[in-house]
């Protein structure tokens, strides 16, 4: 097998035969051979570092000196990272972590240099699922029928049917949602009879279940925010959380998800206790949400998922902010772009400088 090295390739065997010569180096012959070399190339060969002569096989031409100095200062910042990893297992006096992750709430205790699961709640409801779905049908059906999609509508069509009548028992939940399931067959049945019209239909039919998706949306909020205050209330008394020594995460799993209302509701918790106005001093302090796709979160283990966003998220950011502080009296610095600063300066430059003309990307059709 040959694998490519700085635009060259070399087999398995001539990369293992080059990583015995390199190991067997000892820092002295190293600093020798540096003496030695009046052209700034060395015999040293790592298999970072490997260029292939196309011409001369099994003859490897000495990198450039800056690819070996970046890889000795690659070295010695990736041995600063795993320090800073290595600090950050303390728990910097933490009691408890909370890790709100796929519709769940896990409360977690610091035990020693580990964290022990106390509980897990699930805080979605079967209610709040039924009103989320029927809330995106609307959209779907409008998309529906404005593009005139009839396979889909007659999918949404035959299932809906089925709906109503499971709906109908009297043990359903969603039996208080007929009326509006009537609405939603009844526009893919005009859809249906006149397609022309798939404008107009589509219109309509938001126009007529606006109002009824609003109050949908209200009684999700208050089943998903009661939710959350019932089981931080008791655990906040059971186990006389001290909150400015729990964290809390939150993980969106569905990618970027602005505002999200269990967010709000955790930062209020901590501003209510804590005594901040600000929320600002929450967000990425006491409260941090972040983002994960559904496929990165392929652990079927919750306690192994949770317990790497306490170890790789609070308490690298907790440490992060200690040498923040310490090194540059910011505590957040560590959270920023290095260059944050000078590229809000060359930016700001760039925007005052006049127009050299059309940009290139412009088309006609833009100017």
């Amino acid at each position: 097998m040959q694998r490519r090295y700085l635009g060259g390739y070399f087999s398995d065997n001539d990369i293992n035969d080059l990583s015995d010569k390199t190991s067997e180096l000892s820092i002295s012959e190293y600093t020798q051979s540096q003496r030695l070399s009046t052209t700034l190339t060395t015999p040293i060969y790592s298999p970072h570092l490997l260029q292939y002569n196309r011409h001369r096989q099994s003859i490897a031409v000495p990198a450039e000196p800056d690819n070996i100095i970046n890889e000795l200062l690659t070295g010695l910042n990736d041995s600063l990272l795993k320090g800073l990893r290595k600090d950050s297992e303390k728990h910097h006096g933490l009691e408890y972590c909370m890790v709100y992750v796929d519709g769940h709430l896990s409360l977690w205790h610091s035990i020693g240099k580990d964290w022990e699961l106390i509980e897990r709640q699930k805080m979605l409801t079967d209610k709040y699922h039924i009103l989320k779905h029927l809330a995106h049908l609307s959209l779907k059906i409008t998309q529906n029928i404005k593009y005139n999609a009839q396979e889909e509508l007659i999918k949404t069509y035959q299932v809906l049917k089925k709906v109503k009548k499971l709906a109908s028992t009297a043990r359903s939940l969603y039996q208080a949602y007929i009326p509006y399931i009537d609405t939603c067959l009844t526009a893919i049945e005009k859809a249906a009879a006149e397609p022309a019209k798939g404008g107009e239909i589509s219109s309509d039919y938001l126009a007529q279940t606006k109002p009824t998706i609003e109050i949908m949306k209200e009684i999700a909020t208050d089943e998903v925010l009661s939710r959350f205050e019932a089981v931080v209330s008791k655990w906040m008394s059971h186990h006389q959380l001290n909150l400015d020594k729990t964290r809390t995460a939150i993980v969106s799993t569905k990618g970027p998800r602005r505002e999200l209302i269990e967010t709000q509701y955790l930062t209020s918790v901590y501003q209510k206790y804590l005594n901040i106005e600000d929320a600002k001093q929450i967000l990425n302090h006491y409260v941090y949400p972040t983002e994960a796709l559904p496929s990165q979160l392929s652990s079927p283990d919750p306690d192994i998922l949770e317990k790497s966003y306490i170890k790789e998220l609070i308490l690298v950011s907790i440490h992060n902010r200690k040498i923040g502080q310490e090194n540059l009296n910011d505590p957040d610095a560590m959270q920023k772009d290095i260059l944050s600063a000078e590229g809000k300066a060359w930016i700001a430059r760039k925007m005052q400088e006049p127009s050299k003309g059309i940009c290139p990307w412009m088309t006609s059709r833009h100017k």
